[in-house]
């Protein structure tokens, strides 16, 4: 901390605490090349919220995007965020993500994916199969209605 920033608190809980916010809607298991899992989601009129499940350390510091897409499969709108730093990821933690995003009224799919940057590059993190085979940049999760 600098001089002025006030203090931080480390916690430790015998059992994670519990998550009061809106309901998480779980997904068919995403698994990205890195080992984490996207596994839920929610939107609100206002705010994107993701729930992932993390393999243990990393040496890279991956951001998401959700791109909100219409029928046709137009994007119209996202978001971009920085997830939580991959040298403090502990195997086995659920971490639930949420950025503040206008999604749009006419949305009918939510497209998620990571990435890393790498001297300004964006590289993309691939979704793989149960082989770790890359089947995908990312994970179209289809939205019943918009919030």
């Amino acid at each position: 901390l600098r001089p002025d920033e006030g203090a931080y608190y480390l916690a430790a809980f015998d059992t994670p605490p519990a998550w009061n916010d809106p309901p998480l809607t779980t997904i068919e298991l995403a698994t990205f090349g890195s080992g984490v899992q996207l596994t839920g989601y929610t939107l609100t009129a206002h705010r994107l919220y993701l729930e992932w499940r993390l393999p243990g350390r990393v040496d890279a510091d991956y951001h998401y995007f959700g791109h909100f897409l219409d029928a046709g499969g137009e994007k119209i709108g996202q978001r971009d965020s920085l997830l939580w730093p991959g040298r403090y990821w502990c195997a086995g933690d659920r971490l639930i993500t949420w950025a503040d995003a206008e999604i749009p009224t006419a949305a009918a799919a939510l497209r998620v994916g990571l990435y890393t940057l790498n001297n300004g590059a964006v590289v993309n993190a691939s979704v793989v199969d149960g082989a770790g085979n890359a089947v995908s940049a990312w994970v179209d999760i289809p939205l019943l209605s918009a919030p």
